[in-house]
């Protein structure tokens, strides 16, 4: 983690920047995923977004926290 913090005040980014913050390609993933989709109405929305949400599987997930910097292992 201090390497992290190090790189981060190196690079000049701030500890809440959007390079290491894992939900940031997470949500970018999705809203890629609504573009292709492009429902135009609010129930259609909610149910594309359903059935988006099963394109992220637990490996991503956890990818997105290593790539962030949040790796547990």
């Amino acid at each position: 983690m201090a390497a992290l913090i190090w790189f981060r005040a190196w690079a000049g980014l701030q500890p809440s920047s959007p390079d290491f913050n894992p939900i940031e390609k997470v949500f970018s993933k999705l809203k890629a995923l609504l573009r292709k989709a492009a429902e135009r109405t609010v129930e259609g929305l909610w149910t594309t977004i359903g059935k988006l949400l099963d394109a992220f599987a637990p490996s991503d997930r956890a990818n997105s926290f290593a790539a962030a910097g949040y790796d547990a292992t």
